[in-house]
């Protein structure tokens, strides 16, 4: 079982890269379609879920 230190520094870690996303998803939205735009839209998904469970975790 992970400790609570590894956890919050994933959950970091998770809620810097799905804001990175979200960014991209903010420009791809402004741009006509993009190929990759599932595959970033998947990735924000899995992002959001990994936070939710790691606050469940946590908590």
């Amino acid at each position: 079982m992970p400790k609570r230190k590894e956890l919050e520094a994933l959950a970091d870690n998770v809620f810097l890269i799905t804001t990175r996303l979200n960014q991209y998803k903010v420009v791809e939205n402004s741009l006509p379609k993009l190929e990759g735009s599932f595959f970033f839209r998947q990735l924000f998904y899995l992002g959001d879920f990994l936070l939710t469970f790691i606050a469940s975790e946590i908590t």
